[in-house]
């Protein structure tokens, strides 16, 4: 009846009944578990409720803050998110819009100061600046009360720091905005 393991002596049934607790603990444990688990599973419910009132509020705060803005403010905001996210290797020095005091109608000048920062030939250089700053006009442009975009192009890789070496100026036509204005630093085909 006894069973000697590893020195000491135990009944069989003793084990057998010790496993059968253990095992009939262990399931109740389990079904404490899942009604733990529900209970969790409503709380978590209950939460995603409460934090999607809180993105409701928060996106109708954005919308709020969103007619706060002037126009040069959502124009500046445009400008900016059409290079962050459309112009690879490209930074923002500054981003200004200015209201075109030059007109009777009311609509703005937008001065995008910018730096492709792409160690790259001068030709390939030139050539994508001036991709970037046709898509530039032509994106803004979309909005009626653009009337011009003049960008400032700097290319640290070949000049100083905070040079200017292109120059490109879009105003608006009756057929859109066209390249109305250009300079290039004379160093940059050296």
């Amino acid at each position: 009846m006894f069973q000697k393991i590893g020195g000491i002596y135990i009944k069989k049934y003793l084990v057998t009944f010790a496993l059968v607790s253990v095992l009939v603990l262990s399931a109740c444990g389990e079904s404490n578990g899942t009604a733990e688990s529900a209970n969790n599973e409503s709380d978590n419910v209950e939460e995603a409720k409460q934090a999607e009132d809180v993105e409701e509020v928060d996106s109708e705060e954005v919308e709020e803050e969103a007619e706060d803005l002037t126009r040069e403010e959502e124009l500046n905001q445009l400008a900016t998110t059409i290079v962050e996210d459309s112009y690879n290797k490209t930074s923002i020095s500054e981003m200004r819009v200015n209201e075109n005091m030059g007109s009777d109608e009311e609509n703005y000048i937008v001065l995008a100061n910018l730096s492709f920062d792409v160690k790259n030939s001068p030709k390939m250089a030139l050539d994508m600046i001036d991709m970037y700053a046709s898509d530039l006009a032509a994106q803004l442009g979309e909005e009626s009360d653009v009337y011009q975009v003049v960008s400032f192009w700097e290319f640290p890789y070949m000049f100083d720091e905070g040079e200017v070496v292109v120059k490109r100026t879009y105003t608006r036509e009756k057929m859109g905005m066209v390249l109305t204005d250009e300079v290039t630093n004379n160093g940059f085909y050296e």
